[in-house]
């Protein structure tokens, strides 16, 4: 069986811009772990240099092991395989993308109870983010991940912004960090960002999970989703301002006005 350094392959789990992703066994115990080894899309690696690349996969596993939370995948190990390194932590089965199932545009919807549940477990992790000074800035399904026993993880730390560790000198100025639909407005005119940037993309997860489609594609929630009246309109609207300064203070905010929408799901400690 083929292996990564002292680990064992046991199957493709995926493959991104900048990563391929596998499920290991690791030695001794035979634990299930995910294997993350940076082999980037050529056409990136041409454009920002695999030293520059190797330097910020370096600062994504030391940013994990800085972090200690129930909802981040935690780093087992770090270590070089052929000149390229690699990272261990946590396996997890399934993405909230393949849950929503579906292509980019059009996806699955999913029951208001449910997507209500994720997105208060999201926002309790970007609140312990926001605290430690660290803005994700690439909220969206493919990183939101759940483990074997169902736990929701966000992953993916390569380039969030965190005040001790700048990308600045890293990473070219003139690049977007973000996703598309899910990028607010300030990641596209490349503006600083707060953690009401997370807030945004939160807000068009949200939408996306209630009704299939992105914001700017459906119009009013309550108009698609019969189980949503017009105080979730309001509720999107404020997550969604342009502005961020009109959008909800704190992940910590935006999660009590959620669940005072829908009560039914108890607040987390």
């Amino acid at each position: 069986m083929k292996t990564i350094g002292k680990y064992q392959l046991q199957r493709f789990l995926g493959r991104g811009t900048w990563s391929v992703v596998f499920k290991v066994s690791l030695p001794e115990t035979g634990k299930a772990g995910a294997l993350k080894l940076l082999q980037p899309n050529p056409v990136l690696a041409e454009l920002l240099g695999m030293e520059a690349m190797k330097e910020i996969f370096k600062r994504e596993g030391e940013i994990l092991r800085q972090l200690s939370h129930p909802n981040v995948l935690p780093l087992w190990d770090f270590d070089y395989w052929r000149n390229k390194p690699f990272f261990i932590t946590d396996f997890f089965t399934t993405s909230l993308r393949d849950i929503m199932g579906g292509g980019h545009v059009t996806t699955r919807v999913i029951k208001l109870e449910q997507a209500v549940k994720y997105t208060q477990e999201i926002l309790r992790v970007l609140q312990y983010l926001h605290e430690m000074g660290i803005v994700h800035r690439d909220i969206k399904p493919d990183n939101i991940l759940f483990t074997e026993n169902g736990i929701i993880n966000i992953a993916d730390f390569g380039l969030v912004y965190m005040d001790s560790y700048p990308l600045k000198g890293i990473l070219p100025s003139n690049i977007i960090i973000g996703s598309g639909e899910y990028a607010a407005p300030e990641q596209l005119a490349r503006k600083k960002v707060i953690p009401q940037t997370d807030i945004y993309s939160v807000g068009v997860m949200l939408y996306k999970m209630l009704t299939g489609c992105f914001p700017r594609q459906g119009g009013e929630l309550s108009n698609i989703n019969p189980a949503c009246d017009q105080n979730w309109d309001r509720f999107i609207k404020k997550a969604l301002a342009y502005d961020p300064a009109r959008r909800f203070t704190s992940a910590r905010e935006m999660e009590e006005s959620l669940l005072g929408l829908y009560p039914s799901v108890p607040k987390q400690p």
